[in-house]
């Protein structure tokens, strides 16, 4: 097997696809995942719900965020050849790095994508209005689950110039939109007569912590590093080959750079949010690095996808060996 075949298999096929959905599959019910503290959500969410549960809750919602991304790369033709090595790497990763229960990292994923499939019908619509409203109305639905996704509201707004003119009526039906979930939460809150259920993601936007990073492990700042590199790797070399993208691609896979660097800035920033942000951060960089793999074929890209394997498969051995330890 020669190495652009065994590329073009891996980048394209289905049954690298299969395996990797299997085996993460394994990997996510065979073990926890490893998370800092707090990143169990069930217990504000969902706190009579057993482990089992909340668990299964959490695999729905990533079986979710792939479906999505293989949506929004499928309607936008994202990538420019049929590809499936996006959704095996955010698969494997999505096992790997994520806390394996309920978690506000696995809503952001699915409302982050949500929004990308609507603000990307945008480019260029001659009457963008219903459509901006709807990807923020995506976006608040977000940030109930994760309030403080609220403070990338201004950067989102200015970098609607890149799909559209923007004008009143685009920017108050992006606010509006944004607004909505949490007006509608009002009104729940209204009914059953507890307006701290209204107050309290408001307050938690807001809320800044103390710049520690002792709440993350070791494991953690591999898992990190892994996916920061990753995604700085795919970026630096989609720079020198936009070129062969239209426009409208290239826009549209800047705007997904940008909000990875966003996410990636927050975290360095509030590090006490990881597992909820790299919930946010993993689709992203599934896709820059499956767009990399699955247009490039020379020597390089198989060196990097040879390493990326490799590093993958050294990362899951890692993850078992410290949470065997841990238990034993």
């Amino acid at each position: 097997m020669n190495g652009r075949y065994f590329q073009d298999r891996m980048a394209t096929g289905s049954l690298p696809l299969l395996v990797a959905v299997v085996f993460a599959t394994a990997f996510w019910w065979l073990l926890p995942g490893l998370a800092p503290d707090g990143a169990d959500w069930g217990s504000g969410v969902a706190g009579g719900w057993p482990s089992y549960a909340r668990r299964l809750a959490a695999y729905v919602l990533q079986a979710g965020v792939l479906c999505l991304l293989a949506w929004l790369t499928v309607r936008h033709a994202l990538i420019r050849v049929t590809a499936t090595c996006h959704l095996s790497l955010y698969a494997l990763l999505a096992a790997c790095l994520l806390p394996h229960t309920l978690q506000a990292g696995g809503v952001v994923g699915c409302c982050l994508l949500a929004m990308l499939l609507s603000l990307f019908h945008t480019y260029q619509h001659v009457d963008p209005v219903g459509l901006v409203c709807q990807g923020f109305f995506f976006f608040g639905l977000g940030t109930l689950a994760f309030p403080p996704m609220l403070l990338l509201l201004p950067f989102l707004l200015v970098m609607q110039a890149w799909f559209h003119n923007v004008t009143w009526r685009t920017f108050f039906a992006a606010l509006i939109g944004a607004a909505l979930p949490h007006w509608l939460m009002l009104g729940y809150a209204c009914a059953v007569g507890d307006m701290e259920v209204f107050y309290a993601p408001l307050r938690a936007a807001v809320r800044f912590f103390p710049v520690s990073y002792a709440c993350l492990t070791p494991v953690h700042w591999a898992n990190l590093g892994v996916l920061a590199a990753l995604t700085l790797w795919s970026c630096v070399l989609y720079a020198g080959s936009s070129y062969a993208d239209k426009i409208r691609t290239r826009i549209q896979l800047y705007y997904v750079m940008t909000v990875e660097a966003l996410c990636l800035l927050f975290l360095f920033l509030q590090p006490q949010h990881y597992a909820a942000l790299l919930g946010a951060m993993l689709p992203c960089s599934s896709l820059l690095a499956g767009h990399y793999f699955a247009v490039n074929r020379d020597r390089r890209s198989l060196v990097a996808l040879i390493v990326v394997l490799v590093v993958l498969s050294a990362l899951y051995v890692f993850n078992l060996w410290t949470q065997l330890s841990n238990f034993s």
